[in-house]
């Protein structure tokens, strides 16, 4: 092995360059003087590719040798190989997936009762998150991955400055309970607006937080519950949801809407098949069922 600072003037005797040094400076500008001196290089090094990719690729191009960075993303799994071969005549136009594992496993210990900090704790001595772990806990290191697979999967430029990314270090119990709402996929919502699927209204809000977040807005869902009856296989619910836009300056209008849910235990997780909702209460009757 030949450390950076030895390599000679003269590389004719190097015919790979394999990049383990991590971090962006100053491994990405030896990578870059390699590339031009003609010399391929292999790198698993997803922040410097999603940070300098342009650059890279564009010394590659001028050297005449190739930037390979399959285990930049999902490690052993050949999704960028898969993406830039065999998918190379078909159109992707949206790419979806659990990109970090650190996350999803401290989310998943979080779902079955532990505390952000329990869970966070137990993947570090696990060995599944490191002993700084910001990359993963930010977003950081799943936007990364996201602009490179954007990057090769729709063949523009894609760095990590364009993705919006949000972390879980301020995540509570309160949080996960809210995203452990199951729907099945025929379930029903029925308002004074009329009847239609809840998959519709789902996808709306999900427009919606988009939309928000693209003008540095925030939205929100929040569930309070006045009652439940339940036996081994059915449950009643109802209670007040609030749905809140949230602008940069803090100013917000929520609304409140009063529901009820039916809902089906099955493979031991309850799921909603129908909910209803009523006409907008005030704020008074939220805060009521905080009391």
């Amino acid at each position: 092995m030949t450390a950076v600072a030895d390599v000679p003037d003269d590389t004719t005797a190097i015919a790979l360059v394999a990049e383990v040094m991590g971090g962006i400076e100053p491994t990405g500008e030896y990578v870059l003087d390699l590339l031009r001196a003609g010399k391929p290089v292999v790198s698993a090094n997803k922040q410097l590719v999603a940070r300098r990719g342009a650059e890279l690729f564009e010394a590659a191009s001028i050297g005449g040798v190739q930037l390979r960075f399959e285990a930049s993303v999902c490690a052993a799994i050949p999704v960028i190989k898969v993406l830039r071969e065999a998918l190379v005549v078909t159109n992707v136009h949206r790419v979806l997936g659990i990109v970090n594992g650190t996350t999803n496993f401290i989310l998943t210990e979080m779902e079955r009762g532990s505390t952000y900090d329990e869970a966070l704790a137990e993947a570090q001595s696990r060995g599944f998150a490191e002993a700084d772990p910001t990359d993963d806990v930010s977003g950081a290191d799943a936007a990364a991955k996201m602009a490179i697979l954007a990057t090769v999967a729709f063949g523009s430029r894609v760095t990590l400055g364009d993705v919006d990314y949000e972390g879980i270090q301020g995540l509570a119990a309160d949080d996960i309970d809210g995203m452990g709402r199951v729907y099945f996929p025929d379930a029903v919502l029925v308002s004074p607006k009329g009847t239609r699927p809840i998959k519709a209204t789902l996808e709306g809000w999900g427009r919606d937080m988009v939309a928000a977040k693209s003008r540095g807005d925030r939205a929100t869902v929040e569930f309070r519950f006045s009652r439940r009856q339940d036996d081994s296989t059915t449950a009643f619910e109802a209670g007040i949801f609030k749905y809140a836009v949230i602008a940069r300056s803090g100013a917000s209008t929520p609304k409140f809407y009063p529901f009820e849910e039916l809902l089906v235990k099955t493979d031991g997780k309850w799921r909603v098949l129908m909910e209803r909702q009523f006409d907008l209460v005030t704020e008074d009757a939220w805060d009521k069922l905080a009391r």
